[in-house]
């Protein structure tokens, strides 16, 4: 159950929360900070798919852990098409 009221001038909006909802977010709480900040520091924007293309091709990936990406996804194909002859 989610309800909401706005109020425009002071930019605050209220909503009502079950228990288990709002005993998660008290644990996530930190010393000192407001729940406001414990959902903007926990739920994050969705990024477009153009950022997340960005953000990997800034990644630093070895070698090494592309080379185990390739044989994990090959190995996956040759079972798959294994199963379908």
């Amino acid at each position: 159950m989610v309800t909401s009221a706005r109020n425009e001038r002071s930019g605050v909006e209220t909503v009502a929360i079950d228990r288990e909802a709002y005993r998660r977010l008290e644990e996530a709480r930190k010393e000192g900070e407001s729940i406001s900040a414990v959902i903007l520091r926990c739920v994050r924007p969705r990024q477009s798919a153009a950022e997340v293309l960005r953000a990997m091709r800034r990644a630093a990936v070895s070698t090494g852990t592309l080379r185990s990406i390739n044989e994990s996804a090959e190995r996956r194909r040759r079972r798959a098409y294994r199963s379908k002859g």
